[in-house]
């Protein structure tokens, strides 16, 4: 099969739209001798064998870019030799026709875009051209219709490299160590115009939110620079070629939120959901979390204390990402002189506090602790001892959260290393009463 095409408004493209020398065989005949684009010349020489086949069968894949606007264009086949296009059976030819095409080329949408950087100095910086993906999919579908890797210039600014069709998209934007940005808008023919907004910094890992993986991540490779051993470019959040304590105050702004984030209502993307289904945990790493004791028996007013232990090992950890959940209507956390608390008491194994948080209404314990810039744990060691205050008389349990927004978790250079983990019961009976002999005359 010898093709022909006008290297003026053609050219023949790979999967990702790069200028291709080879086209995409098909699978019937096998026995390809001889695959050739030439985009210079526009042609396209391809022969393949195989065993005898009848029907219709894809003999190859042809994937072409218009490269200039015109109406259309035809493709030819090449029916003299050398290039002699023709189907053989034994030897003869058994070629009854040759069907050529046409390429039709609508007008196409252009797209330019400008995004913020998050922590990094003024613009023009350039700390501001980083690598960028981005995608475009059509409403009502899953995948992305187009999949760009593109870059920013030290302004923030960034084009799409290819035209597509114009139509409606859901258009996103990520970075390499930031949450993915969501824009709905409707591309017109010609040239458009985006603004993307913030990109929010934190993602080291690479999974569209900002949790204990991230702060592994940047554990590891905290207070190393650019060329030491140890350093890693995606914790390194504002791009000055160095993990430090700015790289962790973008960690900390962004904790606990995800993408994708609706570009023009950014402050409200990523709070928690007013309900959600907690998940079941898939646990494959080594360490145990324990609440202890495991049980305690209580009067109404008394207050209990609990830690949460690891057993870790040989293990090194150097995150814990800590969510438990209580019965705000039976327990209260207080502090150790029995008023209500907004916090818990870490332990110093893993000292570097970036979250610490009691919500008394939902029965929420939040505590996220690193090792950060120090050696992690191992062996058995305290992540925290927590204080609850009994206020009803009923039996309660408090549980480690594996719902998708507070999942537990620990840690190290990124990777879950959590086994699995024991809740603790606390059983009240109720408090004490005094009874007074009654004397009746």
């Amino acid at each position: 099969a010898y093709l022909n095409f006008d290297p003026n408004v053609l050219r023949v493209v790979d999967e990702e739209g790069n200028p291709a020398t080879r086209v995409i065989p098909g699978t019937t005949l096998s026995n390809v001798t001889l695959n050739r684009a030439i985009n210079a010349l526009g042609r396209v020489n391809f022969v393949a064998q195989g065993d005898a086949t009848a029907g219709r069968f894809t003999v190859a894949i042809v994937r072409f870019q218009a490269i200039t606007a015109t109406e259309s264009i035809p493709l030819t086949w090449s029916v003299t030799a050398p290039r002699q296009s023709d189907v053989t059976l034994g030897g003869g030819s058994v070629l009854d026709s040759l069907r050529e095409g046409r390429v039709v080329i609508r007008p196409g949408a252009r797209l330019t875009g400008q995004a913020t950087m998050q922590g990094r100095p003024t613009p023009p910086d350039p700390s501001w051209q980083v690598p960028l993906l981005l995608s475009l999919s059509r409403p009502g579908e899953s995948g992305p219709a187009y999949l760009y890797g593109t870059a920013s210039n030290q302004g923030g600014a960034f084009a799409m490299p290819d035209v597509v069709a114009p139509g409606d998209y859901r258009m996103r934007l990520k970075g390499l160590h930031t949450l993915r940005n969501l824009l709905p808008t409707a591309l017109n023919v010609g040239a458009n115009t985006v603004d993307m907004e913030t990109l929010l910094e934190g993602d080291a890992y690479n999974d569209n939110r900002v949790d204990v993986r991230d702060v592994s991540m940047l554990a590891t490779a905290y207070g190393k620079s650019q060329g030491q051993p140890g350093f890693d470019p995606r914790a390194d959040f504002n791009e000055d070629g160095a993990v430090d304590q700015a790289d962790l105050a973008l960690l900390r702004a962004n904790l606990g939120r995800r993408g994708d984030i609706l570009v023009g209502v950014a402050a409200a993307a990523g709070q928690e959901p007013i309900a959600f289904v907690p998940a079941g945990p898939d646990l494959t790493g080594s360490v145990s979390l324990r609440l202890v004791p495991s049980s305690t028996d209580a009067s109404i007013g008394d207050v209990v204390s609990i830690d949460v232990m690891a057993d870790a090992g040989t293990q090194p950890v150097d995150a814990v990402a800590l969510h438990l959940d209580f019965d705000p209507a039976v327990l209260e956390v207080v502090d150790a002189a029995g008023a209500p608390a907004t916090e818990v008491e870490p332990s110093m194994a893993l000292p570097a506090v970036l979250l610490n948080s009691v919500d008394p209404a939902r029965g929420w314990v939040d505590l996220m602790v690193s090792s950060l810039g120090g050696s992690p744990a191992s062996g058995q060691f305290l992540v925290a001892r927590l204080r609850f205050k009994v206020l009803a008389a009923e039996s309660t349990w408090v549980r480690f959260s594996f719902s998708d927004w507070r999942p537990t978790d620990v840690t190290y250079q990124g990777d879950s290393v959590l086994r699995n983990v024991e809740a603790a019961e606390i059983r009240s009976a109720g408090g004490y009463s005094l009874y007074l002999p009654v004397i009746l005359k």
